[in-house]
């Protein structure tokens, strides 16, 4: 399939939802559960709720207000826009993000709400199903455990409503980040739960 007929049909199923950006990959990378071709991986437009899946290279997904989201190799996400606002969900893996200063980006890892300063740059990173670390190498960024989040089309299949407890580590990466805090979830009933742990 060659990179025109790619980017047609990419073109037309995002005229069917918000864009949220578009992704750039030095190698092949999956959209929407379709491998696309390194050759083929530039300037790709990410439509809201688009899944996003890195194999043995980074991907960089880039937002119009000058907002980087890079996913890591072997990084499975989803983009989305909802209420004027970018959010980036990650399900397995780590991302870097570099926020400007007019952004308004937020990262949902493991169904908590992570929020970088703007601007501010760092990395996030899905240690085990119970484990978040996320570092701000510049600016800060805060864990809001009053706030749910997901990105459309909703928890994947096999998720429950039960949530265990989660660790989310925030801590300063350089000399001009700040620390947020260290951040532990209650159980709560209305968010989901990755199915990888059993359920007491």
């Amino acid at each position: 399939m060659n990179r025109l007929w790619i980017g047609v049909m990419l073109a037309a199923s995002c005229a069917a939802a918000e864009q949220v950006g578009t992704l750039t990959a030095a190698g092949p990378v999956k959209l929407r559960g379709a491998e696309v071709p390194g050759p083929a991986a530039q300037a790709l437009p990410v439509a809201s709720g688009d899944e996003i899946e890195t194999l043995a290279d980074a991907a960089v997904l880039a937002v119009p207000d000058g907002s980087r989201v890079t996913l890591e190799k072997a990084s499975l996400g989803r983009a989305a826009r909802q209420a004027r606002e970018t959010i980036v969900c990650l399900e397995r893996g780590s991302l870097r993000f570099s926020v400007t200063a007019a952004a308004r980006v937020l990262i949902c890892a493991l169904g908590r709400t992570v929020i970088p300063s703007a601007p501010s740059e760092g990395t996030i990173t899905v240690v085990s199903p119970d484990k978040v670390e996320a570092s701000a190498e510049k600016g800060t960024v805060r864990v809001d455990e009053a706030r749910a989040c997901s990105c459309p089309p909703g928890p994947p299949p096999g998720w429950t409503a039960k949530k265990k407890a989660v660790v989310v580590i925030v801590a300063a990466a350089g000399a001009g980040a700040t620390a947020a805090g260290i951040a532990a979830a209650r159980e709560k009933k209305e968010e989901p739960v990755s199915p990888s742990r059993p359920q007491p």
